[in-house]
């Protein structure tokens, strides 16, 4: 037992660093390389958007906001329009003895 090598404890980054000396055991290329692995999987499991899924929503909601500010000048017109009917329709009421 006098002629064993003495234990040395060494980190889990140390340990992989023996067997491959280029490895780094830092977070970002962790992440990155996982992310790189698996992006395909995770999209499709939950439904993660992508830029191009962006861009189509942004079209989606200009578009939407164009009808709406259309809706909103016929909602103007229109009651407009509903007014001046109903200004006629008690004008015509009163001129001909017609309780409305």
């Amino acid at each position: 037992m006098e002629n064993e090598p003495a234990k040395v404890s060494l980190g889990i980054g140390e340990r992989l660093k023996v067997y491959s000396p280029d490895f780094s055991l830092s977070t970002n290329k962790m992440v990155e390389t996982y992310l790189a692995n698996n992006l395909p999987e995770l999209i499709n499991k939950y439904d993660l958007a992508l830029k191009t899924d962006l861009v189509d929503v942004e079209e989606s909601t200009v578009n939407l906001e164009g009808r709406v500010e259309d809706l909103e000048v016929w909602k103007g017109v229109t009651a407009t329009k509903i007014g001046d009917s109903r200004t006629r329709v008690e004008l015509l009421e009163k001129k001909h003895g017609i309780k409305g």
